[in-house]
């Protein structure tokens, strides 16, 4: 093996790595949606976002690296399209995964790491406060009680 084949197996690992993880991060972020605005979201708009949000975080991606290799010199396209390409379909890929995961959970196999994500509480607390601590954003008028 030479470092080329190395680098292009790991190229592959991390786009697809990535994809998933940004597939997770939008279930989690429609679940903190629905909890929020007592929302259900219906299971075609949680795969199409998976699937959206996947595509369009691995061309921004692919976009940043040409603009790096353009404006400051740098290799992360390796000059070729077939990188470019490989890195977009296996970002895709990832998230294609996770959506095939929802739509699972959605038809009735309870996934533990979905319906956590899903469900559980958010990452901290937006109840509100049980007594007004606003400050007052003008003084109050002075009455005539304190003169003498």
């Amino acid at each position: 093996m030479n470092a080329r084949t190395d680098y292009s197996r790991l190229s592959i690992v991390e786009n697809a790595r990535s994809g998933l993880l940004v597939g997770f991060a939008v279930i989690f972020a429609f679940g903190v949606i629905g909890r929020r605005h007592l929302l259900v979201f219906p299971p075609f708009l949680l795969t199409a976002g998976i699937l959206t949000t996947g595509g369009f975080i691995a061309a921004a991606w692919e976009i940043t690296e040409y603009t790096s290799d353009h404006l400051l010199g740098t290799r992360a396209q390796n000059a070729s399209l077939e990188d470019t390409m490989t890195d977009i379909i296996f970002g895709v890929a990832g998230a294609t995964a996770v959506a095939i995961t929802m739509s699972i959970h959605h038809r009735g196999h309870r996934l533990p790491l979905v319906d956590s994500l899903l469900r559980d509480r958010d990452l901290y607390s937006v109840a509100p406060a049980t007594q007004d601590t606003r400050v007052p954003t003008e003084t109050p008028p002075v009455t005539g009680a304190d003169e003498d």
